[in-house]
Parts: structure tokens; sequence; C-alpha cells
């Protein structure tokens, strides 16, 4: 952009900076809010195959989903519902993470079924869109998610 409107540049650097450090104090908070989440309680499981790259970088492992590929658009089969079940039983999870750009009815169903869990959260996060509130910036909606996550890990 500086390039282009070559008059406007200093104002684009000090946006530049300005958001970097955001993000920046953005990492520390994830940092903070993740630090007392144990290592054992790091797992997910997700509506669909979307949080690998969260995963990754924050120490999660996706141990399941409830619908067998990336996309929202396929069904599992009743095999495969089973098989999440048992999975999420075997790994002591009790959460599911939907989207809000997506059904849980699904999630919903699975968390009927566990019967090792005194409580399951079936929770929505941001993945296709931004929310409303404090969720309508990308810091915000990263945030969010974040929280969700970790309260529904405790």
């Amino acid at each position: 952009m500086s390039e282009l409107d070559t008059a406007n540049a200093d104002s684009y650097q000090a946006n530049l900076s300005a958001y970097v450090e955001e993000l920046e104090a953005l990492e520390g908070e994830i940092d903070a809010l993740l630090e007392g989440l144990p290592a054992e309680n790091r797992k997910l499981v997700t509506n669909h195959d979307s949080l690998g790259y969260f995963a990754k970088e924050y120490g999660f492992e996706v141990v399941g989903t409830v619908l067998p590929s990336a996309s929202t658009n396929s069904d599992p089969s009743a095999g495969e519902l089973a098989e999440l079940i048992e999975l999420m039983e075997a790994e002591g999870a009790c959460a599911i993470f939907g989207e809000t750009t997506a059904s849980t009815d699904l999630a919903e169903t699975v968390a009927g079924e566990l019967s090792d869990c005194d409580t399951v959260q079936v929770l929505t996060i941001f993945t296709g869109s931004l929310g409303e509130g404090d969720a309508s910036t990308y810091i915000g909606m990263f945030r969010s998610n974040v929280q969700t996550i970790v309260n529904g890990l405790q």
C-alpha cells in the first residue's frame, strides 16, 4: 500500500506497527490462558477437521472429529459415530467444539451417548466467520476461541 499511496506511507507503517503490537499482546494472553491447562487435557474433539493449525501451534492433539472430513457437507456413518464415542471415552474427552457456522446436531447426538463423563459440553467457536461484540475482530475472535477451549477442557 505504501508503494501505491506514498503520501500515506507513514500512516500505513504506524498502523502496521500498532497491529503487530496488538498481535504480540494477544500471543502473551494466549500463552497465559494456556499455561494452566495441563498437557493431558489438551485433547480436542471438533465438528470437523478445522483446528489442526491451532493444535500444532499450541500443543494440542485433535483426537477426533464428528464429521469424517474437513468439509461440513459430509455425513458420518453410524459406525463412525460409534467409533468416535469409543475414542472419546478412551481419551476421557468430554467436550466437542463445533462452529458457529455449522450445525452441532451430530455433536449433540455424540454428546448424548457419552457415558463416562459427568458433564458433556458442546461448545461453539468461530472458524468460518467473525462474531459479534468481542469476537467481531480477528483478535477478539481468537481470544474468544481460546477462552472457550480452555473453559471446555479444564
